[in-house]
């Protein structure tokens, strides 16, 4: 293995950068049978997948038309580092694809789609898609899934040059030939082999010249009785003509003899746009330019021509249609062999969307041969493509993909009735976002401007486990303290009861239907005057449990049978606390603090329940819960362990297990007592259990009142009582711990002041957040079709929830209906600021809103001058207590006739409570409004492109090729200049730390600059030795900083000392992303739980965690000091961030700090600090994974070329996260290759360290990329 980078000492700045979300842009959208969901499987044909082509990234999307309502669910998204150009479909047959699908016949007529891929890499690709496959699967395992390269071939170099093959592709529908053009002067042809593993060959090909500029290229479908027939068409503009060429050949003969027909002229001074291909009608095609339609046929060496009428939305508005997305229905008109016939029908329709925002249908008819189109309906958004994603007798399923705006998916009737079924999200552009802690969770979530004109929104974007709300009730649940879910019978699949308490009352309610309804007082057989402390069903069908203050009672619910079983506390006592294991009530008496087992029985004809009273046993201090496992760990105790059992948490504080058995009821099994951790000084008292269980054991998990989750293992010896180890301690909050356990019990819902989801990763415990407010009480509820339902009463309403397998970004949008440019939280006021562009008539303006991000709701707007626009928009914190709102424009005229100029503004926002009386009598607090004051004003020449705050008293303000240091006058309290400092060109950016100031500009890259206080003078430092259009820069420390460029790279620099003469700036790290960064932010938006130490752990125990990469300091990623300490807090001051982003960190449920980056397509970028060590470990991984043949670049280009800026300078410094993170999902024999190949290298690289530490395994390779992942994102 040849070792590049990994040969070299590592960079004095490593990074690992992901992009967790990718780009929203869409550019075609394909729908095809690539993994097997419709055709040949047992799954219904409603279901359909749809590959959707974007920048860089392919994603595979199911569309279910049977859901309700109607889904589009991705399943697979892929990076392919690299441009993707063109994709077309080619039907395979399946073992030619030798790709595994679910219940598959390995008949050779049938087939699957591959995809033909055009890119910057020079090769033509052809793709599938592979996943697992079960046995007893019905459907297929998307989720193991990933798309895989099946053949390529080279035809051109790297790049795209306009004179090289790779700009357009063209796949003939019976999958006999692919042609690929340049765009001027050159096309080739490949027959393609379905027995060939290449599926085309150069060997085989025919290279053809054709003068022009090649727009499109398209096969015709062949006349029925002449299969070995192959015709192609070129649409090619040649001295602003429009000119068709035709060739033709037959598969027999020759490919040098290829016939090619004289061109024929169109029209002029237009350029082609879509080529369709009829099937009805063989031979011949749609043509749509950019300014008419034409149909055209090609028979008997000549082209018939039929120019068509004008879209036309109506008479009355007859302006002229521009066609920017089409699609061709049925969706799946390629056959997959050339024995079948072509489906003859009578007619074949094409969709057409326009660029003014209107959809029409057209048909084409085969006999009597007719073109006509119908207008639909005016669409709410601008579709960059189209797709039919599904087709029947009565509907057809549209799916327009938005520009610049969400898309939709529509429904088109036989009666042309236009339904909108869900929309496509779209949130590009993204011109500018911000980092804010929204939810008050001690972590950030993304706030960024979205879309265009009357589209524009404003965005969010929260990190962790997304839920689905599927019903909420407000009005009838006020006040209640607890709920529980009761079954019919323990077998049942579905939830029949909810129970809810309250202080004075319980509430019993039946699922009827779809609908939750109030069972009668009569029917159920619960005491509804009293607050209920437990609900449960007992092991007797149909039997359930109530323990109340005063008793406890078992009931038929909904029976109205009084069957007289009750249990009553003892006279002048109450009960404070209870639970139930299938026959087994355990309460607890509050004046006493007595444990009571009690079973309850009950005779053969169900006409009477009794109670036998087991034990009792008094405890030394008070009891704080109990909980009795489930029947599963009962049974599990009664294998290996002395007998079924049940916790106690007590005020001391400690956790008891206490015996159910019948021999020895209510005996100490164990006792464990909780102490102070080492950082936290509160007390530990138990507010709820739960059981984890996994093939690697179980665990014991106790929610503590002080926010945190004591996590014991769980082992037995035969025969004897269960051993907890010492706990791991997890603060996941400040407010109690509520558990909830999962039927299934492989995972726990943690509910304190923010959500969490707990599972077992191995042996250890894996957590991970949940986008849901704070809830108060849940429990798991059982409904047809849904997997992970609970009801959860959260700010006074019961929702019912569902939680998604994964954590994922869960977006949430606030329309404003406008263009917005720039955006800004206030930590102040808790408010979103938002640059806006708005049109009133045919003036262009800027507003400055003031929103509520929670509610969307616009307190204040504050207007600009006509044609002036926002570029820069900050918060200036001055001193502690007051910052000011800073503005930058451009476009501002003193007079009509004036030259443009650029502002700073400087405006104080503050918040005030109107006179009015509340809306409502119960409320007692007035509504809050805002209002904003203009401070100062500066006028300055050129566009104000950025304002940074600078050692608390200054301003920071760019504009045109100079910067200034302005101040606010302690006198005259006007905005004035202290100093400024002319560049050679247009600066694009400032950021400042302490005295250091780091300018980016738009040709000359960055350059640092140090303030001297003394003399109030700048003093150049140093700059970039490349010149690179800066787009965003953020200053780390006093020596380093990071910048994007208008290219798409991202690059660390370091001043190293001042000392020497060298004025130059290292580079620390290069990596070319792919898409235009803007703005760069520092943050976390990654939630994780604090690990506290236990001081009754031993050393032993300690080190058992330990791992080959778990040395001091090994893992420990993140920019700058921790950003909890002085130094941080003084850093940030000094950088003007808001108090806010100065104070988030301070809970510590923030992950490392994390450079975050929003491309103008809607990617999400992160860039981790990482460690010199753990860069030296994975670059030989890296090194490894971009020539092995399953992870390399996907459609054909060296990795190394394709991260590197240019061929002048190569990437380095760098981790590429999107290409290791392919491990987790490889088949088991690559990843054990891989794992081979990294410790070889290893130790060629560090022989030393690979002797020391051995071995790396697949396993410890895979939970490292998953720890750098969850760092991330």
């Amino acid at each position: 293995m040849a070792l590049s980078q990994s040969d070299h000492p590592s960079p004095s700045t490593c990074v690992y950068i992901r992009q967790p979300v990718k780009s929203c842009v869409v550019r075609q959208a394909l729908p095809c049978t690539i993994g097997g969901a419709t055709n040949g499987t047992s799954v219904s044909s409603t279901r359909q997948e749809v590959v959707l082509v974007k920048d860089n990234v392919l994603e595979l999307m199911i569309f279910d038309a049977m859901h309700d309502p109607v889904s589009l669910r991705s399943v697979a998204e892929q990076h392919v580092f690299g441009q993707i150009k063109d994709v077309k479909l080619l039907k395979l047959p399946r073992r030619a694809n030798n790709l595994q699908s679910v219940h598959m016949e390995t008949d050779e007529d049938v087939s699957v789609d591959c995809l033909a891929c055009l890119s910057d890499s020079g090769y033509l690709t052809f793709v599938s898609f592979q996943y697992d496959v079960r046995e007893d699967a019905l459907i297929p395992d998307y989720s193991s899934g990933r798309f895989v390269r099946v053949s390529e071939v080279s035809i051109a170099p790297p790049g795209l040059d306009y004179k090289d093959l790779g700009h357009t592709l063209a796949v003939d529908p019976l999958s006999r030939a692919i042609a690929v053009t340049a765009f001027e002067g050159i096309l080739r042809v490949w027959p393609v082999s379905n027995a060939a593993a290449t599926i085309v060959s150069n060997e085989e090909c025919a290279t053809l010249h054709e003068e022009g500029i090649l727009w499109q290229i398209a096969f015709l479908y062949p006349p029925e009785n002449e299969s070995d027939l192959v015709q192609f068409v070129v649409a090619k503009n040649i001295d602003g003509n429009l000119t068709i060429v035709v060739y033709e050949y037959r598969r027999n003969q020759p490919l040098e003899e290829m016939k090619r027909w004289a061109p024929h002229v169109i029209t002029q001074d237009v350029v082609p746009l879509h080529m369709f291909a009829l099937s009805e009608i063989p031979g011949s095609f749609i043509l749509i330019t950019d300014g008419d339609m034409h149909f055209v046929r090609a028979a008997d060496d000549r082209l018939e021509v039929l120019e068509l009428p004008p879209l036309r939305s109506s008479s009355e508005r007859p302006e002229r249609q521009v066609v920017v997305a089409a699609s061709i229905s049925p969706a799946r008109d390629c056959l997959s062999a050339e024995k079948q016939s072509l489906r003859q029908s009578l007619h074949q329709t094409l969709y057409l969307a326009t660029e003014q925002k209107h959809l029409f249908r057209m048909q084409v008819t085969a006999e009597p041969m007719a073109v006509t189109y119908q207008y639909l309906t005016e669409t709410k958004t601008s579709a960059r493509a189209l797709a039919v994603l599904h087709s029947d007798a009565h509907v057809e399923y549209n799916a327009l993909f938005g520009d610049f705006c969400d898309g939709e998916i529509m429904t088109v009737d036989a009666n042309m009735v236009i339904t909108t079924e869900m929309p496509i999200r779209n949130w590009a552009p993204v011109l500018d976002f911000n980092l804010a802690d929204l939810h008050r969770e001690g972590h950030d979530t993304i706030v960024l401007t979205s879309g265009a004109g009357a589209h524009g929104s404003v965005r969010e974007i929260r990190n962790g486990i997304g839920v689905t709300v599927h019903a909420s009730e407000r009005d009838t649940i006020h006040g209640a303290n607890g709920l529980w879910s009761l079954k019919r019978r323990v077998e049942d699949d579905s939830d029949a009861f909810l129970v809810l308490s309250f202080v004075h009352e319980t509430r019993i309610m039946s699922l009827e239907g779809a609908e939750l309804e109030d069972v009668g007082t009569e029917n159920h057989g619960f005491d509804t005057t009293v607050s209920t402390i437990k609900a449960a069903s007992l092991n007797y069908p149909g039997l359930y449990v109530q323990i109340h203050p005063e008793a406890v009672k078992v009931a038929e619910l909904g029976s109205g049978k009084d069957i007289g079983g009750k249990w009553m506390a003892p006279p002048g006592d109450n009960i404070a606390l209870g639970a139930v294991s299938d026959d087994l009530v355990v309460v607890c008496l509050a004046r006493t603090n007595t444990i009571v087992l009690l079973q309850v029985t009950m005779d053969e004809d169900r006409k009477e329940v009794r109670f036998n009273e087991m034990g009792q046993r008094k405890l030394d201090t008070t009891p704080s819960c109990l909980y009795c496992p489930s029947s599963a760990v009962q049974r599990l105790c009664r294998e290996k362990s002395t007998g079924p059992l049940f916790m106690v948490g007590t005020f001391e504080p400690s956790l008891l297990i206490l015996s159910l058995c019948e021999a020895t009821p209510l005996a100490q099994l164990h006792k464990h007592t909780l102490v102070a951790t080492m950082t936290s000084e509160s007390i530990s008292i138990p507010h709820s259990f739960a059981v984890l269980m996994s093939n690697s054991g179980i665990r014991l998990l106790a929610g503590l009142r002080d926010g945190k989750i004591a996590a014991f293992r769980w082992t037995w010896q035969e025969g004897r009582p269960p051993i907890l180890t010492s706990p791991d301690m997890l603060r996941v909050g400040f407010f109690p711990v509520e558990l909830v356990s999962h039927p299934q019990e492989d995972h726990v819902i943690a509910f304190t002041d923010r959500a969490w989801k707990v599972f077992l990763s191995g042996n250890e415990i894996g957590m991970t957040g949940i986008s849901f407010p704070r809830v108060l009480h849940a429990t798991p509820f059982a409904y047809a079709g849904v997997s992970d339902g609970y009801m959860v009463i959260a700010k006074q309403t019961m929702h019912f929830i569902e939680l998604d397998e994964d954590k994922r970004a869960n977006m949430r949008s606030l329309n404003i209906g406008e263009a917005p440019r720039r955006i800004l939280f206030d930590a102040v006021t808790r408010k979103v600021l938002v640059a806006t562009t708005v049109r009133h008539g045919g003036e262009v303006g800027s507003e400055l809103r003031v929103m509520d991000p929670m509610s969307g709701r616009c307190y204040l707007k504050e207007s600009l001058q006509t044609d002036e626009k926002i570029y820069a928009l900050k918060v200036w914190n001055v001193k502690e207590g007051k910052r000011y709102i800073c503005v930058g424009t451009w476009g501002y005229r003193a007079t009509t006739s004036s030259e443009a100029q650029g502002r700073v503004l400087v405006y104080n926002l503050k918040a005030y409570e109107k006179r009015e009386k509340p809306a409502c009598p119960q409320e007692s607090r007035k509504p809050v409004m805002y209002k904003m004051k203009q401070l100062g004003e500066m006028i300055l020449d050129g566009p104000v492109q950025s304002i940074c705050p600078f050692l608390g008293s200054y301003l920071l303000a760019a504009a045109g090729d100079t910067f200034y240091q302005l101040k606010i006058d302690a006198h005259t309290r006007k905005l004035v200049i202290r100093a400024q400092l002319p560049l050679r060109w247009p600066i694009q950016c400032i950021d400042v730390h302490g005295t250091r100031v780091i300018v980016g500009g738009q040709k000359e890259s960055v350059s640092f600059y140090s303030y001297n206080v003394q003399t109030k003078t700048f003093e150049f430092l140093k700059s970039d030795r490349y010149g690179r259009p800066t787009a965003a820069c953020l200053a780390i420390d006093d020596t380093t900083a990071v910048a994007t460029d208008k290219c798409g790279n991202i690059v660390g620099f370091s001043a190293g000392d001042y000392t020497g003469l060298e004025r130059t700036l290292d580079t620390t790290f290069s990596f070319h992303l792919g898409e235009a960064v803007m703005r760069l932010q520092l943050g976390s938006i990654v939630q994780q739980a604090i690990t506290e130490e236990d001081p009754n752990r031993t050393k032993d125990e300690k080190s058992t965690l330990s791992h080959w990469y778990s040395s001091e300091g090994f893992l420990r990623g993140g920019w700058g000091p921790p950003a909890d300490s002085v130094a941080a807090i003084a850093t940030s001051s000094e950088a003007g961030h808001t108090g806010g982003d100065r104070r988030k960190h301070m809970d510590g449920f923030a992950g490392p700090r994390v450079i975050y980056g929003c491309s103008l397509l809607g990617s999400l970028f992160a860039i981790l600090k990482i460690t010199a060590e753990l860069y030296e470990r994975l670059i030989v991984l890296q090194e490894v994974m971009a020539v092995h043949e399953k992870t390399r670049p996907l459609l054909g280009n060296d990795h190394a070329r394709y991260r590197s800026e240019s061929l002048q300078i190569k990437f380095r410094g760098s981790i590429d996260g999107e290409l290791l993170s392919q491990f987790p999902s490889l088949d088991a024999e690559t990843k054990t290759d891989i794992v081979k190949q990294w410790n070889d290298g290893w130790t060629v690289v560090r022989p030393l360290a690979a002797e020391l530490r051995g071995n790396v395994t697949v396993e410890d390779l895979a939970r490292l990329i998953k720890m750098l992942d969850e760092q991330c994102f």
